[in-house]
């Protein structure tokens, strides 16, 4: 395992997803339009065949719900539902992406589009072999790369297929499903406990605090291949992602996992144009965001200093 310098502190709120994963070679294909509600496509006729397909390898009803679930609680806020367009309000859309990839690569990638609040949701199930490690990285499922916003257009529904689905019953189970929790599983996190006790001692911090640390871990979402810690005592927030899925045994015997570290009191802003550019930085929303979610949803554990 390695620490690298510290990334964007969620994936989810860079800017620009053209400029990072719709590269040139990367060919889009129109789709055809279908409905659907939160229990299932609604009797897909015959030119609805490639939109339930779609539907299907997105997974299904509980892929979409998840989906927007993690929104819902690492994204979403007051002002997307005040700014949201009535007229897309029914609306989301799917379409496949052919991105250009190495030739032993063979992963898929979708984008998912809420067109009537400008989210864009790009997600990739990962397929390729790691030659030099003796690594077939796979996921189960798709898995959350990047999270953008831009305002949508009618003209460009055409390029996507275009489903139909009731925002209240969604809306009504994000609500009823907000405390809900799921955890790494007990094996998963005595290792996640170990790597944060390892990530702190490569720091070498020169008035790091003495005794048992106090970590909180955030939930975790099957439709985004990461976990959130807080180290109470000193105030730092850890992020742990990899493209293998993070329950799979392989990971914690090869060198594949990212880990950021950020110190929410030297590297939070109130926006990122006070330094534009620089990923060492958090602004206090996404600040706010994760220590919600580790701290008032999260779990708490000890890590012993011996």
């Amino acid at each position: 395992m390695k620490t690298r310098a510290p990334l964007h502190p969620l994936a989810v709120l860079l800017p620009s997803l053209a400029a990072v994963l719709f590269l040139a070679g990367c060919r889009l294909t129109p789709q055809r339009e279908a409905k659907l509600n939160l229990s299932g496509i609604v009797n897909p006729q015959p030119d609805q065949k490639e939109a339930a397909a779609l539907y299907t390898e997105l997974g299904g009803d509980e892929g979409f719900f998840q989906t927007a679930h993690y929104l819902y609680r690492w994204y979403l806020d007051e002002n997307d539902f005040e700014r949201r367009d009535l007229a897309f309000q029914r609306q989301v859309w799917l379409r496949r992406l052919q991105v250009v990839t190495d030739e032993n690569d063979h992963s898929r990638f979708m984008e998912v589009v809420f067109p009537a609040i400008g989210v864009t949701v790009a997600l990739k199930k990962t397929d390729y072999r790691i030659p030099e490690l003796k690594l077939d990285v796979k996921s189960n499922g798709y898995r959350v790369v990047r999270i953008s916003r831009e305002p949508r257009d009618a003209s460009e529904a055409g390029s996507y297929v275009r489903l139909a689905f009731d925002p209240a019953a969604l809306n009504a189970r994000l609500f009823r499903e907000r405390f809900q929790a799921q955890f790494p599983s007990d094996e998963l996190l005595v290792r996640m406990r170990a790597s944060v006790a390892k990530q702190v001692a490569d720091l070498a911090l020169p008035a790091a605090p003495q005794g048992d640390k106090t970590v909180y871990f955030a939930p975790v979402h099957t439709v985004a291949n990461e976990i959130w810690a807080y180290w109470e005592e000193g105030r730092l927030l850890f992020r742990f992602t990899s493209d293998v899925d993070l329950d799979n045994p392989a990971l914690w015997s090869r060198d594949t996992l990212d880990v950021a570290i950020y110190d929410i009191v030297q590297q939070t802003v109130v926006s990122h144009e006070e330094k534009p550019g620089d990923d060492l930085f958090l602004t206090r929303d996404q600040v706010g965001r994760a220590l919600y979610n580790c701290l008032v949803l999260g779990k708490k554990t000890v890590v012993s200093s011996d």
